[in-house]
């Protein structure tokens, strides 16, 4: 009769332990997979200019009418970056910067908004380069300027300039 019972008890516990174990075991490979994309992903802002010429007035120098910002930032990880337009983009004078939207997430004529064209591929893979066009409604003022990528799994450049 002890032996039914241990036999039965130890079958209670190996259910309750084993599902456990397994959801254990799931999020450590979880948790590994993104530990090893953010160790192989990385990022660098090559260079920032805006539509200002050297004496500050306002340069269309792409002809569409708006006032804009040129980014490159290259792919120096190992891995592609996907889903590119969910990047976060920070950007504005020293001390008031401000996240600005992809241009999927506004309306056609909301501003400021940012959008993007790969340089020298077809996907941004490594050692492949975006260039990112920020445009705005209005001209913007010489200064010092601050930016900040953050590419979706959380890894992120700044670049600080001025025009």
């Amino acid at each position: 009769m002890l032996t039914i019972a241990g036999v039965a008890a130890a079958g209670a516990i190996l259910n309750a332990i084993f599902p456990v174990v397994g959801r254990s075991t799931n999020a450590v490979v979880s948790a590994s997979a993104t530990v090893d994309d953010r160790l192989k992903s990385d990022i660098s802002v090559v260079h920032v200019i805006g539509e200002l010429d050297s004496s500050g007035s306002f340069d269309d120098t792409n002809g569409n009418g708006k006032f804009d910002i040129f980014m490159w930032v290259k792919n120096v990880g190992e891995t592609r970056i996907q889903s590119v337009d969910q990047t976060d983009l920070f950007l504005g004078k020293t001390g008031n910067f401000t996240r600005i939207p992809h241009e999927t997430e506004v309306e056609s004529d909301v501003y400021p908004r940012w959008n993007y064209t790969l340089e020298n591929d077809t996907e941004w893979g490594p050692k492949a380069t975006i260039k990112i066009l920020v445009t705005y409604d209005s001209t913007q003022t010489t200064g010092n300027y601050d930016s900040k990528v953050i590419i979706p799994n959380g890894i992120s450049d700044e670049y600080f300039f001025s025009f």
